[in-house]
């Protein structure tokens, strides 16, 4: 097996000798074409054993390596450029790897490094075709990105050589050339727009030209060009993916472009993790946050074990997995900290403006509900962390939240009839005049009638908050299974203030129910939990004002929304302020019903 190594080149001396030196014992001829040099390219080429051509030059790279294909004798030929090279003597692994990865094929992928010298980075391994067996009619299209076809096709019987047996260094994207390297291959791009090569072949360069060249909006426009045309079958065509996904990702206005490209890629290249975890952001900013966790999964998923299978070059790894594990885990945490919020969510997605409005409602009422009983559990509390807790709970509650609340403690009546219902409101009207055995009676009648009825419950918890937490878990034992009924305590727990109690039957439910939030407060980290409870009221206030603007009631807001959601040098104002920035690009106006 003879083996040809084939060059373009012009004024490339000193890093032509570097390269011809690096595959000394690798190639039976070294083929170089000089398109018109001016200093000692020739003479290097001839003093490392070159067989030098003048071709000259033709904006046209296609037809300079077509003039070095016609020189080549060699069974295979591999194609290299000046400024690539191969590390300490690798090269003489190419024909062991042509025997072992090229049987039945005609054309191999090596693994290029790409390396910026004047930074010291590495900045990309991709696969690239530059491995060929010679055969007629074989021979390269297009004046600029040149690619090897049989037969004016793209060449099918393909293989892959890995870089652990072949490795190419290419330094051609150095900092300090990008940008003369740019304003070239832009001229050349714009010519062959209009020599007649199919233009879905271009629209990748000119993106990555355009993008090299920090032209966002016509690297954006080709991007979208190429990303719309389906999967290419070239080397590293993912490349316009990750050109729209890290612009769009710059500009908190393009959630809905970045989140359309990100589903493109995944559908496209769904062996790729950074797509898929690119997906995580999207859905993650759309308050997605179950789905956002299931894409890192996925991600993590496809990286398992430290490597991805594929020829596309993917930029994931151990760094990246590591960080990635860290926004599943936010995202989880996000999930559970609002996923009482989902049925908001879906309305607005429907575009349910009033099913919105009437749901967020009830949803501020509730929070304040439950912030009133918070707040009257910190003001038992002497610490200087309770105290400082109590303050900030203070400026979140709604006008009225007492009246709220004492209102909930008599829910049952109204529409539902029940005898549980009946005893609630009995036991509820006691519990106001102070007759606390009367009270307890109601209750325990009431959950006798119905376990499940939440306003029992609720009258339950307010009537024995008091005792200690041992106290409290053994009289609800006595109604409920402690681990098939946890959800449903915990959710009335919760809203009533019992958090240590919330913990034990999170225990026994084997975790997950409980919300960062009412661990912390189970914890006595009354600071920190009321932090949270900051960015829990934003939400609610946020798509209560976002269902006020869609339904013309904005005059009604004052009824529900504390003073210091208006106070534009307050931390809910401004919490609030960015989550319904975000509510607004979520969820359009024009969403359909």
């Amino acid at each position: 097996m003879r083996i040809s190594a084939c060059y373009i080149v012009r004024n490339e001396a000193a890093k032509l000798a570097r390269s011809l030196k690096s595959l000394r014992g690798a190639a039976d001829e070294i083929v170089v074409v000089d398109t018109g040099s001016t200093d000692d390219t020739r003479k290097v080429a001839e003093e490392n054993g070159a067989r030098v051509f003048s071709f000259p030059w033709q904006d046209d790279f296609s037809a300079a390596r077509n003039v070095s294909l016609s020189h080549a004798t060699g069974d295979w030929i591999l194609v290299v450029d000046a400024d690539e090279y191969f590390p300490d003597g690798m090269a003489r692994n190419l024909r062991q790897a042509i025997r072992r990865y090229g049987k039945d094929k005609d054309l191999l992928l090596l693994v290029r490094r790409e390396l910026d010298e004047d930074q010291g980075k590495v900045l990309l391994d991709s696969y690239v075709p530059r491995v060929l067996r010679r055969v007629n009619e074989l021979a390269y299209e297009g004046a600029i990105h040149e690619e090897p076809l049989h037969r004016g096709k793209v060449i099918e019987r393909m293989g892959a050589i890995p870089a652990e047996a072949l490795l190419m260094m290419h330094t051609g994207y150095s900092s300090t050339l990008s940008q003369a390297k740019g304003e070239r291959n832009l001229a050349l791009l714009k010519k062959e727009l209009e020599s007649g090569r199919p233009r879905e072949s271009i629209y990748r360069y000119l993106a990555e030209t355009y993008d090299g060249l920090d032209d966002e909006e016509n690297a954006l426009k080709y991007a979208w060009l190429d990303v719309e045309g389906g999967r290419r079958t070239f080397a590293f065509a993912s490349s316009a993916y990750r050109i729209l996904l890290r612009i769009l990702a710059r500009h908190a206005d393009a959630y809905r472009e970045r989140r359309r490209a990100a589903e493109i890629a995944v559908r496209d290249f769904p062996e790729l993790p950074e797509f898929h975890a690119e997906y995580a952001e999207c859905l993650g900013y759309g308050m997605e946050y179950r789905e956002a966790a299931e894409a890192d999964e996925k991600a993590l998923s496809l990286y398992a074990g430290g490597t991805v299978r594929g020829l596309e070059p993917t930029t994931f790894g151990a760094e990246t997995a590591e960080l990635v594990e860290g926004r599943k885990a936010y995202w989880t945490r996000c999930f559970l900290e609002e996923r009482d919020e989902a049925p908001l969510r879906e309305k607005a997605a429907r575009g349910d403006w009033q099913g919105l409005w009437d749901a967020a409602i009830k949803e501020t009422e509730n929070q304040g509900t439950r912030l009133f009983l918070l707040l009257s559990r910190l003001e038992e509390d002497d610490s200087d962390e309770a105290r400082e807790a109590a303050v900030l709970i203070a400026r979140l509650l709604p006008p009225d939240a007492e009246a709220i609340s004492l209102r909930e403690s008599e829910a049952g009546g109204g529409e539902d009839d029940s005898r549980a219902a009946q005893f609630v409101w009995e036991g509820a009207r006691a519990y106001r005049e102070g007759k606390m055995e009367e009270a307890l009676d109601c209750a325990t009648a009431a959950m006798k009638e119905d376990r499940y009825h939440a306003p029992a419950l609720s009258l339950l918890c307010r009537i024995i908050r008091a005792l200690p937490a041992a106290d409290v878990i053994q009289c609800l034992n006595a109604f409920y299974d402690a681990s098939a009924d946890a959800e449903f305590l915990i959710r009335t727990l919760a809203k009533n203030g019992l958090y240590e109690v919330c913990l034990y039957y999170d225990g026994k439910a084997g975790g997950g129910l409980l919300t960062e939030r009412e661990k912390l407060l189970a914890a006595g980290a009354f600071a920190m939990a009321a932090r949270q409870e900051v960015r829990a009221a934003a939400r609610r206030y946020a798509m209560l004002i976002l269902a006020a603007r869609r339904t013309g009631q904005e005059d009604a807001l004052c009824a529900y929304l504390p003073q210091s959601v208006s106070a534009a040098d307050g931390e809910l104002f401004e919490e609030t302020q960015t989550v319904l920035s975000r509510l607004e690009q979520i969820f359009p106006r024009d969403a359909e019903v």
